[in-house]
């Protein structure tokens, strides 16, 4: 590291943390910057843990002996020495002067815990700040154990600490259940002895198994034309035989015929089209309400965005994003965005983070405006904000009239337009996605589509495109009925 600084924190196999001389500390952070790493200033008031605190140790080691110390009723693993405490240490002055003064040793002290035999770990504090460390220092000794925290910054703290609670209950931890609810009256409440009870969960087979056996397919009907006209070239066509073949060896091929006229009859009956079909679009004005239009930072002053945000209406509220920030402050930014933007009321939110297609730093085949997008949905989630989220992207889907589709992975190519149908399909708070083509109407035609967004969902159209003047969505095409008779299920 150099004269001037020393090792402040281990924080976990990814997370350190230096501290000395300003101008030292700068260099030590310009060289690992050059190698790839990424570096963040920390907003302190002294560096701690560094040779610049010895001349204040002797007054808090004072200050510290002034205290009654007590030995501890719960076992502590110490994070100055990253071991099971002493508990003669734990009175002794100096003990505390060391916290502000020697390093940090946090990953030493969650992989003496996991050692330990500790198999759940709850952060008791104002913010999960240690939670996303903990989980990084675990994940390196096989698969994760519960890492919960009590409180969340901008979150209702009785629901935060009852869902750690549960949490907790689910992994196998038991809580105390009367001091929980001690003052509260519970009613506990009967379940029914039986999860089936008089209700029938077994399947019933589709109409289109149990058709009658009597009704003929096309291929049958082709079959027996043949046969009442005599079309012995016909016949042999359709069961693709030879004319010089005896009947023997037409009798079998006349068996697997009818087996693969079954097998298309099922296999037609059980498809489904996806078609784009033009659809109205009414008068362009958006949906009343607030919106919150999230776009990368680098993007902060594009023209054609401006112009997005401008057609939504004086409600609309733009908000630029880092894409490239660390997870844990992306998601910290993305839910302070969420929270403020909900705390009166419902919201619209317009994501254009999808637009960031450059790698990201950790996984290099995944989009930083995709993994960004994750996030918000993670936080509109967490959050249970009353908001309805729209992802906008341009060129990733084709529509059957000769558009090129982006094949990128991001939020702006066909693995953007893959993912939001995707997360709404597990209850995740997004209604759908736009996508426009990349022209100066680009602005004009997400604001129709944000338009027609709840006439279009009540109708089953998920996703919508706009192509030049026209808007286009997918229309579920049902499968044909299977003439051929089937088992039912057993």
């Amino acid at each position: 590291l150099g004269a001037g600084v020393t090792l402040a924190a281990v924080n976990g196999p990814a997370a350190v943390v230096v501290a000395g001389d300003a101008d030292a500390v700068d260099r030590v952070a310009a060289e690992w910057t050059t190698r790839g790493v990424r570096t963040r200033r920390l907003a302190v008031s002294h560096a701690f843990h560094s040779p610049l605190m010895e001349p204040v140790l002797d007054e808090l080691a004072a200050l510290a002996a002034r205290l009654p110390h007590h030995a501890p009723t719960v076992p502590l693993v110490s994070t100055v020495t990253g071991a099971p405490v002493d508990v003669a240490a734990v009175g002794a002055p100096g003990y505390w002067a060391r916290h502000a003064r020697d390093t940090v040793r946090f990953a030493d002290a969650v992989t003496a815990l996991r050692a330990h035999g500790c198999t759940a770990y709850l952060e008791v504090g104002p913010d999960g700040v240690l939670t996303p460390a903990v989980q990084g220092v675990l994940a390196d000794a096989g698969p994760v154990p519960p890492v919960l925290p009590t409180l969340r910054r901008d979150r209702p703290e009785p629901s935060t600490l009852l869902r750690a609670v549960a949490a907790l209950h689910v992994h196998g931890v038991t809580p105390d259940w009367p001091a929980l609810y001690a003052g509260t009256d519970p009613q506990p409440a009967d379940l029914p002895t039986h999860v089936f009870d008089r209700q029938r969960f077994w399947p019933q087979p589709p109409a289109w198994l149990t058709a009658p056996a009597d009704v003929d397919t096309a291929v049958e009907r082709r079959f027996w034309a043949a046969v009442e006209a005599e079309d012995l070239d016909g016949l042999l066509t359709e069961l693709d035989v030879a004319p010089e073949q005896p009947f023997g060896a037409v009798l079998p091929a006349l068996s697997a015929w009818r087996r693969r006229g079954r097998e298309r009859s099922l296999v037609d009956g059980s498809r489904y089209r996806l078609r784009w079909e033009p659809v109205d679009v009414d008068a362009h004005t958006p949906p009343a309400g607030r919106w919150l239009v999230l776009l990368p930072a680098d993007r902060a002053t594009d023209p054609d965005l401006t112009a997005l945000a401008g057609t939504l209406g004086p409600a609309a509220t733009t908000a630029p994003v880092d894409t490239a920030a660390e997870p844990d402050e992306l998601a910290t930014r993305l839910a302070d965005l969420v929270a403020a933007a909900t705390g009166d009321g419902p919201t619209q939110v317009l994501s254009l983070l999808g637009l960031d297609e450059t790698s990201h730093t950790d996984h290099p085949a995944l989009p930083r405006g995709l993994a960004a997008t994750v996030h918000l949905l993670q936080a509109l989630t967490d959050l249970d904000a009353p908001a309805r989220l729209w992802c906008a992207t341009r060129g990733a889907v084709g529509v059957g009239d000769g558009d090129a589709e982006t094949l990128g992975g991001g939020m702006d190519g066909a693995g953007g337009w893959a993912a939001n149908p995707s997360v709404t399909s597990t209850s995740a708070p997004a209604d759908g996605s736009c996508n426009a083509t990349p022209t100066p109407t680009a602005a004009a035609a997400a604001k129709a589509q944000t338009t027609t967004a709840e006439r279009h969902r009540r109708a089953g159209d998920m996703d919508r495109a706009e192509r030049g003047r026209r808007e286009l969505g997918i229309r579920l095409r049902l499968p044909c009925r299977a003439r051929f008779r089937s088992p039912p299920f057993r």
